[in-house]
């Protein structure tokens, strides 16, 4: 398995070295591929039909995860075809976890509400590069507030999303979070917020 992963916008490559066991003389004849534009391959001779370099290159404008095999036909009896299967996922700019948050049931009835039934966190993460800011962080109720902690500076913070108390709804809800940013391939995050008030 070759596992090309990187960013959007990257060119990723791995080169595999291809031989026999016992370096008995073989030719590569032809390579095809079920992964179309995404991939591209170059194909170099080290050793006299003996010992070859297969370069992978995930091409820059994947966007998406791929799949798929390459397969070499050889000269050799034994082995005439070889399947290298290929794998390769893009990394996302930023990380949000989770990216939905569920209170579940929280029972207001009640006079006093434990803390962990008030209190979810949310883990925002930039996958490459520092001076990564959280500016802003917006709720489209007054329901939440939020608390910003820097895990990383520049790189990786903890929001900690609390129900406030003093203006719950009763009913099921259905919210959303949006984080500014200051990086500007991804200058507005979103994150749902669901859950029920008892």
């Amino acid at each position: 398995m070759v596992q090309l992963d990187g960013f959007a916008g990257e060119e990723v490559k791995k080169v595999l070295t291809i031989k026999t066991r016992d370096e008995v003389p073989f030719k590569i004849e032809k390579i095809d591929s079920t992964l179309g534009e995404k991939v591209k391959t170059n194909l170099k001779m080290v050793k006299e039909n003996s010992i070859y370099e297969l370069e992978i290159t995930k091409v820059s404008s994947v966007k998406d995860t791929l799949v798929g095999a390459i397969t070499l036909y050889t000269s050799l009896q034994k082995k005439p075809t070889v399947t290298i299967n290929v794998k390769g996922t893009v990394r996302r700019e930023v990380i949000v976890t989770p990216s939905m948050v569920n209170f579940g049931n929280v029972d207001a009835s009640k006079g006093e509400i434990l803390e962990n039934f008030l209190r979810r966190i949310v883990i925002v993460e930039r996958g490459r590069g520092e001076g990564f800011l959280i500016r802003k962080v917006k709720f489209n109720s007054d329901m939440f507030r939020s608390e910003i902690e820097a895990i990383q500076e520049g790189k990786k913070y903890k929001l900690t999303i609390i129900l406030d108390k003093k203006n719950l709804k009763k009913g099921n809800f259905d919210e959303e979070m949006t984080i500014d940013t200051n990086y500007e391939k991804a200058p507005i995050l979103k994150v749902a917020l669901k859950g029920n008030i008892l």
